[in-house]
Parts: C-alpha cells; sequence; structure tokens
C-alpha cells in the first residue's frame, strides 16, 4: 500500500517539475514535444523544396530539427507520427510514408514523402499533427521505455482526450498519464502488434470491483515477469484483508470475508 501511496504522490511533484523539461526520471512531458504550437518553445520545420503537384510527393525541408524547450535537440519526422503543413486554405496533417533525415542538421539532406491533397511551397510551415503526443511516445520508446505526461496546459493547445486514444503503436514499453482532470487517467495498449491507446489498457493503476469477495483483471499483454501490486479499499465495508495476487497475464485481488468493496490496485515496475 506505501508503494502506491508513493507512486501517486510523486505525480503532482513530477509534473510540475517536468514543465520545465523534456524528461525525468522516465517520465517525458508531451507538452514539450509539440513543436510549432502556438506558445510552445520549440520552432516548426520549414519547408525549402516544395511541390507543384499533389498525390504522393516528397518535400525537402531546411533542416529536419527543432529545439525543445529544455535545450534538447530532436528530429521529430516518423512515419507514425502525423505532421500539420502549410497555412490558412493550404493546411492539412498528412503522416509521412517515408521519412529520409540521417542529418538533419545539414541544409536541405531532410525530407519525407506524403500523399498530399495541396501543393507546398519554400517557406511552409511543419509542426505536430499529435500536439507533441506521438513524438514523445517515439522519444520515450528509444530511451528504452517511460511514461509521457501530458495536463491541461497540452489539452489548451488543443488537445484532447481523443488525442491519446487515436494514437496508434507498436511500442508496448511507454504508458500515457493524463494529468488534464481532477484525477490521473492511466493510458496504455495490448500486445506487441499495433494496437490504439486507451485506458482499458491501463495496467498500471486500475479499480476492481470485488463479487463475493474476489475480482480479476486479465492485464492487457502478457509481462516477462509476474509484476509487484498493491491495493487498498476505496468503498465498501472494507474490516477484511485484501490480497493481491498478480500473474504474467492477470491479477487476482481478494477479500478475506467476501464483502462487495472496490478496490484500487497499483502496479509499478511492469516489465514488457
Amino acid at each position: 500500500m506505501k508503494k502506491a501511496a508513493a507512486l501517486l504522490l510523486c505525480l503532482g511533484s513530477v509534473a510540475a517539475f517536468a514543465q520545465n523539461r523534456t524528461r525525468f526520471s522516465g517520465f517525458f512531458n508531451g507538452m514539450n514535444y509539440a513543436y510549432g504550437m502556438p506558445g510552445n518553445a520549440a520552432p516548426p520545420l520549414r519547408v525549402d523544396i516544395g511541390i507543384s503537384a499533389t498525390g504522393t510527393q516528397t518535400v525537402t525541408l531546411a533542416y529536419g530539427f527543432t529545439t525543445l524547450g529544455d535545450g534538447t535537440i530532436v528530429s521529430p519526422l516518423a512515419t507514425n507520427a502525423p505532421i500539420n503543413i502549410g497555412s490558412g486554405a493550404n493546411l492539412e496533417t498528412v503522416t509521412p510514408s517515408a521519412v529520409s533525415c540521417s542529418t538533419p542538421q545539414a541544409l536541405d539532406t531532410c525530407s519525407f514523402t506524403a500523399t498530399f491533397a495541396n501543393t507546398h511551397g519554400v517557406g511552409d510551415l511543419v509542426t505536430t499533427g499529435s500536439y507533441g503526443l506521438q513524438e514523445a511516445i517515439n522519444a520515450a520508446n528509444a530511451a528504452g521505455g517511460g511514461t509521457v505526461l501530458v495536463d491541461s496546459n497540452w489539452i489548451a493547445l488543443g488537445a484532447s482526450k481523443t488525442t491519446i486514444t487515436n494514437v496508434t503503436s507498436t511500442t508496448p514499453k511507454v504508458w500515457v498519464l493524463d494529468l488534464s482532470g481532477t484525477s490521473p487517467t492511466w493510458y496504455g495498449k495490448s500486445g506487441t502488434g499495433a494496437a490504439a491507446y486507451s485506458n482499458t489498457n491501463n495496467d498500471l493503476v486500475f479499480q476492481l470491483t470485488l463479487a463475493a469477495g474476489t475480482a480479476t483483471k486479465t492485464l492487457s499483454q502478457t509481462y516477462t515477469t509476474a509484476p509487484q501490486c498493491v491495493g487498498s479499499y476505496i468503498s465498501g465495508t472494507a474490516t477484511g484483508i485484501l490480497k493481491v495476487a498478480p500473474t504474467t497475464t492477470t491479477v487476482v485481488a481478494t477479500d478475506s470475508v467476501s464483502e462487495a468493496n472496490t478496490v484500487q490496485i497499483s502496479c509499478p515496475g511492469l516489465v514488457k
């Protein structure tokens, strides 16, 4: 129970600290990766060699990198990260089908291919199409895993909870933690293939309602080792002893006196 309390208590301080940091102790700040968004420190990318036809075309950027608020230099283009390109009536959102950007800090050596509905010329701006979320997920995955934080500042950019659930990722290593509401909401994905993020696939912090003193959650994926989980009572008479028994695929909660309680389970340190 102490582990669960410590995890939840630290979230506020981590989120506050992370506002000025791209990464802190395995937490990645999605807001910082929202390059080109109004009010964000990370500047947009710019087209240097445009396209005069629509359909499948290749655009060359002046440079393929941006500098985040804490000074971190990143190359944000990826085939799973949607981008906005252009402005006004010419603005559109596309997802690159190919990216060539091995030297992002060298002039005119970074390009991407996509299917365009509009033409785009020199100087057109390229910005994140996911308010930095996919870029932060990619950065966390490249670092070996972690949690991407989003909060009310991220929502103020124009993002929403559907921005999270619209993300489809092949990595099972990264969680998304939404701190924009009155209580933290965790999002995850199932399995090791491509799947959408969902709060129902959250295996870190979740609630179970006991029926006849027991309840089972099937985890969103099979873990390398059984997680260490702790539980606490949220509602009910809570006079029994709560036991939590995790395996690599399930978590079973049992109340010693078979009461119909609602319990919260926390499983930090999941090994995917």
